[in-house]
């Protein structure tokens, strides 16, 4: 036999069973009980309507499966894309706010007399001249990138705004170990 001929079989035992104890129950409640003498012998027959069935094949189960595994696997995937982006924000954060922490503490030092003497002598203090106030070469200037970089693209120092040259020649006055990176009358 097949599942669909025990599926009908079930079903017909199921409301046979189900219509008898619903007679027996509204004949319980009736408002005149039934007489003694009279067994009660209450039998619906009907006939059960054939309920249509649908082979599931095995490939189709199989279709579902690895459908719902992709799914599960984009999920995961979305996932740790997410988890990948807020961890790259994250660290971008971390390097901004170093950055800007460096920034200040160049704004203190380029402050001071020899800086405002090595601008003079450079660029007439100009900030807006290609090589910017400092007269840094553009060759350096691509070769310490990675300072400026996290805060914006510039070709040459003097694209730059005044805070970030400053923060370059700090840099370099760091880097250099002093103020020999300059050869004017500054530092000579």
């Amino acid at each position: 036999m097949y599942r669909r001929h025990f599926v009908s079989a079930a079903l017909t035992v199921a409301l046979v069973f189900t219509s008898t104890v619903v007679v027996a129950v509204e004949a319980s409640y009736a408002s005149t009980p039934p007489p003694v003498h009279q067994p009660e012998t209450v039998l619906a027959s009907f006939e059960l309507p054939m309920i249509p069935t649908t082979d599931i094949s095995a490939s189709s189960v199989v279709q579902a499966q690895t459908a719902r595994t992709v799914l599960t696997q984009q999920s995961t995937a979305i996932k740790v894309a997410a988890y990948q982006a807020a961890v790259l924000a994250s660290a971008q954060a971390a390097v901004r706010a170093a950055g800007m922490a460096e920034i200040a503490a160049a704004e203190k030092v380029v402050t001071n007399s020899m800086f405002a003497c090595i601008r003079t002598a450079e660029s007439g203090n100009n900030y807006g001249i290609t090589s910017g106030a400092y007269g840094i070469l553009i060759s350096t200037w691509h070769a310490f990138s990675s300072v400026w970089s996290p805060f914006g693209s510039w070709e040459v120092p003097g694209q730059a705004p005044r805070e970030i040259q400053d923060l370059m020649a700090y840099h370099l006055y760091k880097v250099g170990g002093g103020y020999g990176g300059w050869n004017d009358p500054c530092t000579a």
